[in-house]
């Protein structure tokens, strides 16, 4: 089943999209920032959105009601951003539970590789979107010899 014949199913319904993303509001950067409108857009046209993201340091108001909050490491030299450890499990249990219609990763760290496996296992559909040209920054950040490794796991 393609992914147009899969949302035109859910039409009928309320469409059900987990976001899994490193960073998200109220975190300043561009990512958040755009990640943060389109699902602010989508539920006002009357998406049903579930974040799954790390726990930020410090966090007492969550942004948004549906989340799953996993935990998460600083990157080196960019503390802003929790890169999320991988959940396969609690991903598995929680999408079993409330399945959604579609997983969009937004970034492809460990959380996103382990929702594409958990998603994979129970049949979900996967997106992705490019933001960030990680194995660019992997020089600025003080880690260019991963450069290629980097290179290599997003094309895959």
């Amino acid at each position: 089943m393609s992914i147009q014949e899969h949302i035109a199913g859910t039409l009928q319904r309320q469409l059900r999209i987990a976001v899994v993303t490193e960073t998200f509001p109220p975190e300043i950067n561009g990512v958040a920032h755009s990640v943060g409108r389109t699902c602010s857009k989508l539920t006002e046209r009357g998406v049903s959105i579930q974040v799954v993201r790390p726990r930020q340091r410090d966090e007492d108001n969550p942004w948004i009601d549906d989340q799953i909050l996993v935990p998460g490491i600083s990157l080196p030299n960019y503390s802003q951003v929790q890169l999320g450890l991988p959940a396969g499990r609690l991903l598995l249990r929680n999408w079993r539970a409330i399945r959604p219609d579609i997983v969009h990763i937004v970034t492809e760290g460990p959380l996103g590789w382990s929702a594409l496996h958990a998603a994979r296992e129970l049949g979900i559909p996967v997106t992705s979107s490019f933001h960030t040209n990680f194995q660019a920054y992997a020089k600025h950040y003080g880690a260019a010899w991963t450069a290629r490794n980097v290179m290599a796991y997003l094309k895959y």
